[in-house]
């Protein structure tokens, strides 16, 4: 995949899975990723999506329906809440009930994660950073690809206790200096 294709994925992806409108979605991939559409494209692009992802448009729908009535809480799958002040619109209500189920489920993962890897990593090697849906850890080089099976497994492990039904796949990769990364 061209990285031009990758952008425009990402976009389409990030965009429309939190409610992004075709005009937002035009606004949305330009500021944030440097794809230029038309509404007409975005349009198109978006029929498809929610053709293609029928349970998401359901979804949408029924978050839609939540915020119209003034829902104001929503909680992540492993029970987190997040409160929905009496005040937010109903845009921010939506937002929430699906940006929270998604970004505060796959937070509650990593975290999972993050105490597996922390258990089962030998003692030469230890984590020194995360950032979102990435683990830096450090070890001797000899002992890089038993470690990056650890966190590769954990990773697979703890999101698939949260999320059973969705296929989790995680990629890793060993060198010998950050700027490498």
């Amino acid at each position: 995949m061209q990285k031009a294709d990758r952008q425009l994925a990402k976009a389409v992806n990030f965009g429309l899975i939190y409610g992004q409108s075709a005009p937002g979605l035009v606004r949305y991939a330009a500021t944030s990723y440097g794809v230029t559409m038309d509404e007409d494209e975005a349009t198109r692009i978006r029929k498809a999506f929610f053709q293609t992802y029928s349970r998401l448009r359901q979804w949408h729908g029924l978050s839609h329906q939540q915020a119209e009535a003034g829902i104001t809480e929503v909680r992540t799958r492993s029970g987190r809440r997040r409160l929905i002040p009496s005040t937010a619109s109903e845009w921010e209500r939506f937002t929430a009930l699906v940006n929270t189920p998604v970004q505060g489920g796959t937070a509650d993962g990593m975290k999972h994660a993050l105490v597996l890897i922390h258990e089962r990593l030998p003692k030469f090697a230890r984590i020194v950073s995360t950032v979102h849906d990435e683990v830096v850890v450090e070890c001797h080089e000899n002992y890089a690809d038993d470690c990056l099976k650890i966190i590769t497994t954990a990773m697979v492990e703890a999101m698939t206790a949260l999320f059973p039904e969705v296929p989790i796949e995680v990629e890793g990769n060993t060198c010998t200096t950050w700027a490498e990364k």
